[in-house]
């Protein structure tokens, strides 16, 4: 969970100047995700970050209407939502498959998504 906090830390562009960051994509990741895995499209892509392990995009200008209609959207596409933390991340796994595959979160004051999913 550290990890994420950084990493998203990181992605915001947190502590440092704009020079310091390079530019991110900010197109959906199609050819990086599983075939069938839906698109988040009620808002605005801010950055998409990567690594070996996830990949994580930053969504503006949505709503929670469009985030609860993403999660229906997911679990269609067969992820299991089986954990929420306090402070609103969602987690999901695959089917039957071990380990989280996926995290989402929605910010509500800043109107803001974030879709991680694990590679």
């Amino acid at each position: 969970m550290l990890a994420l906090v950084i990493a998203m830390a990181m992605l915001a562009g947190c502590g440092g100047s704009k020079d310091d960051y390079k530019e991110l994509p900010t197109a959906w990741p199609k050819a990086d995700l599983p075939s069938g895995f839906p698109e988040y499209t009620d808002g605005t892509i801010i950055n998409v970050g990567s690594s070996d392990k996830s990949i994580s995009i930053n969504i503006k200008d949505t709503n929670q209407s469009a985030f609860d209609k993403y999660m229906a959207e997911v679990e269609q596409a067969g992820y299991v939502f089986d954990d929420v933390t306090e402070t609103g991340y969602y987690y999901a796994k695959k089917g039957g498959e071990a380990g989280y595959a996926l995290i989402l979160f929605f910010n509500s004051d800043k109107n803001e998504a974030i879709v991680q999913y694990m590679l």
